[in-house]
């Protein structure tokens, strides 16, 4: 992986959008996705070479892409409570609504547990239905 780097050319400039007279606005910081797309790749496979997995576990894994990593993140972060903000900046977010999604996902989650484990306490038995 590597840092996404436009050449200083100016056909190099005007193909990636950047100022052609303003060096200083050309400075461009994160990285490519292809270069995402190699690392993921490369976790994976050390992933699959070292731990076991089944079939299709195996072939979920290889469907992951990085932005599946990046929900990942989201999500577990909004569920160990980091502040929103912060995943916004992590995540570069430009608005604080499109990380509220992440919240969002977490709350529906905690509500599926929430009625798993309410359910478990009313059982038939408990209600009187049962034998």
């Amino acid at each position: 992986m590597r840092p996404v780097w436009i050449p200083p050319t100016t056909a190099a400039r005007r193909r990636h959008g950047t100022s052609v007279t303003d060096p200083e606005a050309n400075h461009v910081h994160g990285y490519s996705g292809n270069g995402l797309r190699a690392l993921t790749g490369w976790a994976i496979a050390q992933l699959l070479e070292t731990e076991s997995f089944s079939e299709d576990e195996r072939r979920q894994l290889a469907g992951t892409t990085p932005h599946a990593f990046r929900h990942t993140f989201g999500t577990q972060a909004s569920a160990a409570g980091v502040p929103l903000e912060v995943a916004q900046k992590v995540l570069g977010h430009a608005s604080l609504q499109t990380t509220t999604l992440y919240a969002q996902a977490e709350k529906k989650r905690v509500r599926r547990e929430l009625a798993g484990y309410f359910d478990q306490l009313h059982t038939p038995d408990d209600l009187g239905n049962g034998p």
